[in-house]
């Protein structure tokens, strides 16, 4: 077995139409735990066991799926059927027999209700965002945003990764705004038509994360290809070669002739195509493969072109090189299946580097920030109560009169006790007459063990660093109040003051008012 749960303490997904598991491969290498997985393709299911600890993997219907029986999960991914939203498909969208299944995953979503998870990621083609000129994807983010995601675009491509051409449209959705976003501009991960989208869809709830550039390392079909021997009878023989050859264009044999000329050995991919009603092959001309497809969208295999010292060698990929274009380690076990079936399984997955890519950058920093957004606050609570305002007797400005004493007084105490002669309210408060507050309670209203999660310094210095950030971002989006620019202002000096403290935590002791929650 290729994957085992090593690693404890981990965040916790579900893997939607998992297929042969190559999203949870990924996660796993990133410290992300699948907990639960479904699929409805057997042959799938027998390569997903093959190389998994699959006892939480469900074989079946994702309609017969109720989100009540689902584990608690912090991440929720979904590589839904592309056959209805591809260009090579009949294009019937969201509304098709089997991309319609976008649907069942958002009502399971919606079934698990307060226990939906706080990041979900969807990865479908890129003819998802012009199908029904761009309604279903449209129609599909509104969806999302109803069950509280904000969602962001992008594309991948995975030749950053390894030497195979199959651009991705990713979704990203999170319970809540991301701090670390900014105005969508065209990029390698946005181009034009992705910023287009955000423009003509104002009504929305999107949001666009800062990502790095993916990585520009060129990668070539020499690093994949299995070194089989001529004589082997994976080879075409001399007959079915010749036919190939006969059936390329002008422009393709060419091609061809170009890379006999060629002293040392060259590798390419071709793929049959149908032009005027006749069938013919087609050479890449980079050192790439084409998108791996499956034969069920309309595409068949692609073959490999070997030419060395003047002579021509065809073949299929095979199952393992397929395995290797979607950057899958040797270790990963195929051989128990069919090739149909492998070609099958990784024809339909994805690209294993481009979702750990996708991990390590987004997803890890969205779940880290909205576990740290809703860690609750640890701080005691006070409380005064006026029960003297229970009195039906008094008039409704005489209870807003008493109450906004009470709050100027409070005010005023807190203030006097602040390190930082500050007191963090956007809005002023109502000038008024002090008076007398009446016996005030204080408890704690978390439990023991989160308050002393919440008291550590690190989490204190990470929950500080997220509220700069955010209103950082508030302050970048509308007009700032004087309020709001002094609550920056403090929230940064109480940082710095908490970064000096860790700090000093190296070289000496710290003392006890660092840690009084008074001061935070």
């Amino acid at each position: 077995m290729y994957f085992k749960n090593t690693v404890k303490n981990k965040w916790r997904s579900a893997e939607f139409f998992a297929g042969i598991g190559l999203v949870r491969a990924a996660l796993q290498e990133e410290n992300i735990e699948t907990v639960w997985a479904n699929d409805i393709e057997v042959t799938k299911a027998a390569i997903y066991n093959a190389n998994f600890e699959s006892g939480d993997f469900i074989l079946g219907d994702i309609r017969d799926v109720k989100g009540s029986s689902l584990p608690v999960i912090d991440l929720a991914t979904a590589s839904f059927p592309c056959t209805d939203l591809s260009l090579a498909g009949a294009r019937a969208g969201l509304g098709g027999r089997e991309s319609s299944m976008f649907w069942e995953f958002a009502r399971v979503l919606r079934e698990m209700a307060e226990h939906s998870p706080q990041v979900i990621m969807l990865e479908n083609v890129p003819g998802f965002a012009t199908s029904h000129q761009g309604k279903d994807l449209a129609d599909a983010i509104k969806a999302l945003n109803r069950l509280g995601y904000t969602c962001d675009l992008f594309l991948m491509d995975a030749r950053f990764f390894v030497p195979q051409s199959r651009q991705r449209l990713f979704i990203v959705g999170t319970k809540g705004r991301l701090s670390q976003t900014r105005s969508c501009k065209n990029s390698i991960t946005r181009p034009h038509w992705i910023r287009h989208f955000y423009e003509l869809h104002p009504e929305l709830d999107l949001q666009i994360r800062a990502l790095p550039e993916p990585p520009h390392q060129q990668h070539y079909l020499s690093s994949i290809v299995e070194r089989i021997p001529h004589y082997h009878s994976t080879w075409w023989d001399e007959v079915r070669t010749q036919k190939f050859i006969e059936s390329l264009s002008e422009l393709q044999n060419k091609r061809l002739r170009q890379l006999q000329r060629c002293q040392e050995t060259q590798w390419r991919t071709a793929y049959r195509r149908t032009r005027n009603g006749k069938a013919v092959w087609e050479i890449r001309q980079d050192e790439i493969a084409d998108c791996l497809r499956t034969a069920r969208g309309g595409s068949s295999k692609q073959a490999l072109i070997e030419t060395s010292h003047g002579k021509v060698y065809v073949r299929w990929l095979t199952p393992r090189e397929y395995a290797r274009l979607q950057g899958v380690p040797d270790t990963f076990h195929i051989d128990h299946v069919k090739d149909s079936q492998a070609y099958f399984g990784f024809g339909d997955a994805v690209c294993l580097p481009v979702i750990r890519w996708i991990a390590k950058h987004y997803l890890l920093p969205a779940l880290a920030e909205n576990r740290i957004r809703r860690l609750p606050d640890g701080s005691p609570r006070r409380m005064w109560p006026f029960f003297e305002l229970e009195d039906r007797q008094r008039t409704t400005e005489e209870v807003k009169n008493t109450l906004n004493a009470a709050e100027y007084t409070v005010f005023n105490e807190v203030l006097g006790k602040s390190s930082f002669s500050a007191v963090l309210n956007e809005k002023p408060i109502t000038s008024s007459n002090m008076i007398g507050l009446p016996q005030s309670f204080r408890k704690r209203i978390i439990p023991d063990e989160l308050y002393e999660l919440r008291k550590h310094p690190d989490i204190r210095i990470a929950r500080r660093a997220n509220t700069i950030a955010r209103l950082a971002q508030v302050i970048s989006e509308r007009s700032v109040s004087k309020g709001l620019r002094h609550t920056l202002v403090v929230q940064a000096q109480r940082l710095e003051r908490l970064a000096a403290n860790r700090l000093a935590e190296f070289f000496d002791e710290p003392d006890d008012s660092d840690l009084d929650e008074s001061n935070d």
